[in-house]
Protein backbone atom coordinates (compact mmCIF):
# COMPACT_ATOMS: atom_id res chain seq x y z
CA UNK A 1 0.00 0.00 0.00
CA UNK A 2 2.79 2.28 0.37
CA UNK A 3 6.53 2.79 0.94
CA UNK A 4 9.13 4.74 2.67
CA UNK A 5 11.68 7.54 2.36
CA UNK A 6 14.08 7.97 4.80
CA UNK A 7 16.13 11.36 4.61
CA UNK A 8 18.49 12.48 7.92
CA UNK A 9 20.60 15.66 8.45
CA UNK A 10 21.88 17.09 11.50
CA UNK A 11 22.05 20.67 12.64
CA UNK A 12 23.03 23.40 15.75
CA UNK A 13 19.69 23.42 17.94
CA UNK A 14 20.30 27.28 17.99
CA UNK A 15 20.98 27.75 14.09
CA UNK A 16 17.94 25.79 13.77
CA UNK A 17 15.58 27.89 16.32
CA UNK A 18 17.06 31.19 14.91
CA UNK A 19 16.23 30.35 11.12
CA UNK A 20 12.89 28.65 11.65
CA UNK A 21 11.11 29.17 15.01
CA UNK A 22 7.98 31.92 14.70
CA UNK A 23 6.11 31.22 17.99
CA UNK A 24 3.55 34.46 17.50
CA UNK A 25 2.88 33.17 14.07
CA UNK A 26 2.59 29.06 14.53
CA UNK A 27 0.71 29.74 17.66
CA UNK A 28 -2.08 31.25 15.69
CA UNK A 29 -2.50 27.94 13.80
CA UNK A 30 -2.48 25.62 17.03
CA UNK A 31 -5.05 27.79 18.54
CA UNK A 32 -6.94 27.32 15.34
CA UNK A 33 -6.75 23.08 15.83
CA UNK A 34 -9.26 21.09 17.53
CA UNK A 35 -6.45 19.71 19.63
CA UNK A 36 -5.44 23.30 21.39
CA UNK A 37 -5.69 22.95 24.61
CA UNK A 38 -6.60 19.40 25.26
CA UNK A 39 -3.75 17.29 24.63
CA UNK A 40 -0.73 17.31 26.75
CA UNK A 41 1.76 17.23 23.65
CA UNK A 42 0.39 20.37 22.03
CA UNK A 43 0.19 24.40 23.09
CA UNK A 44 -0.42 25.89 25.37
CA UNK A 45 2.57 24.01 26.58
CA UNK A 46 2.65 24.82 30.72
CA UNK A 47 7.00 25.03 30.78
CA UNK A 48 9.55 27.70 29.59
CA UNK A 49 10.10 26.54 25.70
CA UNK A 50 13.59 28.37 26.12
CA UNK A 51 14.57 26.77 28.98
CA UNK A 52 13.56 23.44 27.58
CA UNK A 53 15.04 23.46 24.26
CA UNK A 54 18.42 25.04 25.20
CA UNK A 55 19.29 22.56 27.62
CA UNK A 56 20.29 20.74 24.39
CA UNK A 57 22.87 21.80 21.66
CA UNK A 58 22.03 19.58 18.54
CA UNK A 59 19.21 18.57 16.89
CA UNK A 60 18.84 15.76 14.79
CA UNK A 61 15.65 15.56 11.91
CA UNK A 62 14.20 12.39 9.88
CA UNK A 63 11.96 13.94 7.14
CA UNK A 64 9.61 10.61 6.46
CA UNK A 65 8.12 10.82 3.13
CA UNK A 66 5.40 7.80 2.82
CA UNK A 67 4.65 7.27 -0.76
CA UNK A 68 1.08 5.86 -1.64
CA UNK A 69 0.70 2.99 -4.28
CA UNK A 70 -0.06 4.69 -7.75
CA UNK A 71 -3.20 2.18 -7.99
CA UNK A 72 -4.03 3.29 -4.46
CA UNK A 73 -4.17 7.04 -5.19
CA UNK A 74 -6.17 5.96 -8.49
CA UNK A 75 -8.95 4.38 -7.09
CA UNK A 76 -9.69 6.36 -3.90
CA UNK A 77 -11.33 9.31 -4.54
CA UNK A 78 -14.32 9.65 -1.90
CA UNK A 79 -13.64 12.27 0.68
CA UNK A 80 -13.70 10.18 3.43
CA UNK A 81 -11.94 7.01 2.35
CA UNK A 82 -8.97 9.37 1.21
CA UNK A 83 -9.24 10.55 4.56
CA UNK A 84 -8.98 7.67 6.39
CA UNK A 85 -6.36 6.30 4.76
CA UNK A 86 -4.37 9.13 5.39
CA UNK A 87 -4.69 9.38 9.02
CA UNK A 88 -4.65 5.47 9.43
CA UNK A 89 -1.35 5.39 7.44
CA UNK A 90 0.77 8.83 8.97
CA UNK A 91 -0.51 7.32 12.64
CA UNK A 92 0.73 3.99 12.01
CA UNK A 93 3.93 5.10 10.77
CA UNK A 94 4.49 7.72 13.05
CA UNK A 95 3.94 5.07 16.05
CA UNK A 96 6.14 3.30 14.54
CA UNK A 97 8.58 6.11 14.03
CA UNK A 98 8.27 7.14 18.00
CA UNK A 99 8.94 3.72 19.61
CA UNK A 100 12.07 3.78 17.64
CA UNK A 101 13.25 7.51 19.03
CA UNK A 102 12.01 5.92 22.52
CA UNK A 103 14.31 3.13 22.47
CA UNK A 104 17.29 5.78 21.11
CA UNK A 105 16.51 7.97 23.93
CA UNK A 106 17.67 4.83 26.34
CA UNK A 107 20.71 3.75 24.23
CA UNK A 108 22.08 7.21 24.01
CA UNK A 109 22.77 9.48 26.53
CA UNK A 110 20.95 12.92 26.85
CA UNK A 111 18.86 12.75 24.50
CA UNK A 112 15.38 13.40 23.51
CA UNK A 113 13.10 12.63 20.92
CA UNK A 114 10.94 14.94 19.31
CA UNK A 115 7.10 13.62 17.54
CA UNK A 116 5.61 14.58 14.00
CA UNK A 117 1.99 16.23 15.27
CA UNK A 118 0.58 15.67 18.79
CA UNK A 119 0.91 12.82 20.88
CA UNK A 120 -1.38 9.61 19.87
CA UNK A 121 -0.68 6.97 22.42
CA UNK A 122 -4.08 7.34 24.19
CA UNK A 123 -7.30 7.35 22.63
CA UNK A 124 -8.47 10.52 24.71
CA UNK A 125 -5.82 12.43 26.13
CA UNK A 126 -6.49 13.06 29.88
CA UNK A 127 -5.92 16.73 29.28
CA UNK A 128 -9.35 17.33 28.52
CA UNK A 129 -10.02 16.15 32.01
CA UNK A 130 -7.45 18.65 33.27
CA UNK A 131 -5.60 15.19 34.72
CA UNK A 132 -2.16 14.89 34.29
CA UNK A 133 -0.48 13.09 31.37
CA UNK A 134 -0.97 8.99 31.69
CA UNK A 135 1.99 8.26 29.72
CA UNK A 136 4.59 11.06 30.69
CA UNK A 137 7.23 8.08 29.72
CA UNK A 138 5.74 7.87 25.97
CA UNK A 139 4.28 11.44 25.17
CA UNK A 140 6.44 13.79 23.15
CA UNK A 141 6.14 17.09 22.03
CA UNK A 142 6.37 18.10 18.03
CA UNK A 143 8.58 20.76 16.18
CA UNK A 144 5.39 23.00 16.21
CA UNK A 145 4.34 22.67 19.65
CA UNK A 146 7.78 24.94 19.89
CA UNK A 147 6.45 26.83 16.55
CA UNK A 148 9.07 25.65 14.24
CA UNK A 149 8.03 26.49 10.50
CA UNK A 150 8.12 23.06 9.30
CA UNK A 151 6.82 24.13 5.71
CA UNK A 152 10.30 26.02 5.57
CA UNK A 153 12.28 23.41 7.51
CA UNK A 154 11.56 20.15 5.51
CA UNK A 155 11.77 22.38 2.04
CA UNK A 156 14.81 24.23 2.54
CA UNK A 157 16.67 21.84 5.05
CA UNK A 158 15.24 18.53 4.16
CA UNK A 159 14.68 19.53 0.84
CA UNK A 160 11.36 18.45 0.80
CA UNK A 161 8.04 19.63 -0.12
CA UNK A 162 5.02 19.09 1.90
CA UNK A 163 2.10 17.72 -0.06
CA UNK A 164 -1.60 17.84 1.34
CA UNK A 165 -4.45 15.59 0.74
CA UNK A 166 -7.07 17.33 -1.54
CA UNK A 167 -9.23 15.38 -4.10
CA UNK A 168 -7.12 12.64 -4.04
CA UNK A 169 -4.16 11.05 -2.01
CA UNK A 170 -0.78 12.82 -2.64
CA UNK A 171 2.05 11.07 -4.24
CA UNK A 172 3.35 11.27 -0.93
CA UNK A 173 2.28 12.61 3.08
CA UNK A 174 5.84 13.68 4.85
CA UNK A 175 6.51 13.25 9.16
CA UNK A 176 9.45 14.93 10.55
CA UNK A 177 10.93 13.93 13.62
CA UNK A 178 13.68 15.07 15.60
CA UNK A 179 15.96 13.67 18.43
CA UNK A 180 17.80 16.78 20.70
CA UNK A 181 21.03 15.54 22.30
CA UNK A 182 23.60 17.53 24.44
CA UNK A 183 26.08 16.13 22.97
CA UNK A 184 27.30 15.08 19.50
CA UNK A 185 26.02 11.39 18.84
CA UNK A 186 28.11 9.24 17.05
CA UNK A 187 28.19 8.05 13.40
CA UNK A 188 27.86 4.74 14.63
CA UNK A 189 24.76 5.54 16.80
CA UNK A 190 22.86 7.44 14.21
CA UNK A 191 23.53 4.87 11.40
CA UNK A 192 21.31 1.98 13.79
CA UNK A 193 18.74 4.50 14.16
CA UNK A 194 18.34 4.88 10.58
CA UNK A 195 18.47 1.28 9.60
CA UNK A 196 15.81 0.91 12.06
CA UNK A 197 13.73 3.41 10.22
CA UNK A 198 14.61 2.08 7.13
CA UNK A 199 13.04 -1.20 8.00
CA UNK A 200 9.71 -0.03 8.59
CA UNK A 201 9.40 -0.36 4.76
Amino acid sequence: MYTLKITGRDAFLDDVLAHYQNREKFLKYCMACKKYNTCWSCPPLNFNIDEYLHAYKYIYFWGIQIFYAKEIIANVTEKGKIWGISMRTTETVKKQVNNILLSAEKKIPDTLSLSSGGCSFCRKCSRINNEVCCKPEKMRYSLDAFGIDLGGLSEDFLRIKLLWSKDRLPQYHTLIHALLSKDKISEQAMQTVFNELQALS
